[in-house]
């Protein structure tokens, strides 16, 4: 089930849902996606799908007012193999490009934006990374190493020695983020300012999270 993209409900149940792709409709839980890069929703309810055949898709809701909608598939870029992404307020797309190591931004009418070249940040902190942006617009990107927060002119700074492929800002303004990999066990991890990492848990009904 790697290159599927499933829906679960609430209490871990696997759901159905059906995918609009040309003039047939299909079950988007059988659908190969060639996906495990990552998924994000922007600000009016359309989930985003990164594909690692270096594509990005947009699935639109049928009817984003009800509770488990079919979907309608927009292939929007391609020429793109993106780890990590996430949407700012403004419904600007912040992506981290695989090959390159560049962040690059999306903007709501489609142009195509570098912001930062990874290639410039010396010894630890590069490899594939995660997204995550907060309500005031600030952009975060974890890596191999560390995260880093980017100040207003798209300068990046360490934000806390955490290595993590997986973060996002929760309701609270924190980050959430997914510790470890790379022969470490995963841990969940809270990262309210600056170096403050709470470490939460590292299991779940028992079960580590593994490696």
């Amino acid at each position: 089930d790697l290159e599927k993209l499933a829906q679960y409900s609430s209490d871990g149940k696997r759901k159905s849902y059906n995918v609009s792709i040309g003039d047939a409709w299909l079950d988007g839980n059988q659908y190969n996606w060639h996906t495990s890069s990552g998924i994000t929703f922007d600000n009016q309810g359309n989930l985003w799908v990164a594909s690692y055949i270096s594509v990005l898709w947009k699935l639109e809701p049928t009817d984003p007012e009800q509770a488990d909608p079919d979907f309608i598939f927009h292939d929007v870029y391609e020429g793109m193999r993106v780890t990590g992404m996430a949407f700012s307020p403004d419904n600007d797309l912040y992506a981290i490009e695989e090959n390159a190591e560049n962040l690059y931004r999306y903007s709501s009418e489609g142009e195509k934006e570098l912001v930062y070249d990874f290639g410039n940040v010396p010894g630890p902190g590069r490899g594939p990374g995660a997204v995550a942006v907060d309500d005031d617009g600030v952009v975060y990107v974890g890596t191999l190493g560390k995260i880093y927060r980017f100040d207003n002119d798209f300068n990046p700074e360490v934000y806390a020695d955490v290595s993590t492929f997986s973060m996002v800002v929760g309701k609270d303004g924190a980050l959430y983020a997914l510790e470890g990999g790379h022969g470490r066990d995963y841990s969940l991890v809270r990262v309210a300012s600056e170096n403050q990492v709470e470490f939460i848990t590292n299991t779940v009904d028992g079960q580590k999270f593994g490696r």
